[in-house]
Order: C-alpha cells, then sequence, then structure tokens
C-alpha cells in the first residue's frame, strides 16, 4: 500500500483506487458513468443513496451538463462523499480479497457476494447490467 510518512494513503494511490473505481463502474468504457452506475458506486461504500440523492449529486458535480459524470467530476464527488481514509482503506482490501484471479478485475457472482458479505442491499439489475455491455 502507498502511504506517506504519516501512514496515510498517498494522493497518487488514492486516484489510482478511484481510476480503478471509475473504470469498473464504466461499464461500457465511454469514459462516463451514468446516473445508475453512480449509485452502485455509493453503494459498494455503503451508502444508500436514494434516486433524488443521485439526482441532486449529478446537478451538482455534472459541470458540462452532459447527463453523465467523467472522471474528474467522479473525483470530486467521491472526495466529498468518500472523505474516510479508512473507507478507501476497506474498499481496496475487499477488492483485493475477491480478485480471486489476481487480474484487477470482478466477476459478477464475485460483486454479488461483495455486496452480500458487506450487507449493502443492491439492485441486483443493476449489477448485471455493469456486466451485460
Amino acid at each position: 500500500m502507498d502511504k506517506d510518512n504519516n501512514g496515510k494513503i498517498t494522493r497518487e494511490k488514492r486516484l489510482q483506487v478511484l481510476k480503478e473505481i471509475f473504470q469498473l463502474t464504466d461499464k461500457d468504457q465511454d469514459g462516463i458513468i451514468t446516473a445508475d452506475e453512480l449509485k452502485t458506486v455509493l453503494l459498494l461504500f455503503n451508502k444508500k443513496p436514494t434516486d433524488s440523492d443521485v439526482y441532486l449529486i449529478l446537478k451538482k458535480y455534472d459541470h458540462d451538463n452532459s447527463g453523465a459524470i467523467d472522471f474528474n467530476e467522479f473525483v470530486n464527488i467521491m472526495n466529498e462523499k468518500i472523505s474516510e481514509e479508512n473507507e478507501i482503506l476497506e474498499f481496496i482490501n475487499i477488492f483485493q480479497g475477491f480478485d480471486r484471479e489476481g487480474n484487477g478485475m470482478l466477476s459478477r457472482k464475485t460483486m454479488f457476494d461483495v455486496f452480500a458479505i458487506t450487507n449493502v442491499d443492491v439492485d441486483k439489475q443493476l449489477v448485471n447490467d455493469m456486466f451485460d455491455f
């Protein structure tokens, strides 16, 4: 784990993790994530956003008014919503623990396992949609 002299995750490592999360969530790899994909990411961090919450987040952070979130907008969201370092560390540990093949990817079944173990109630169709592209 890349940490600074104070034992905190370095900015570079945090950005790397956020990029991996973004890429995992960007199901069609077009460089943007939709409202549904954003909701799924927030669920990964045990946030429980309503559709209204997601709409307000999009309204606040979608600076180009595209109706979707690009990586820079995503980083701004995550820096506000996931500010606790232990949440990032927990995600890294969960991800690495479930990356059974060690290839930086999670299978559909593994994603359902992650949600089940972390007690996150997620719309199964949202997860299936992440893999059906």
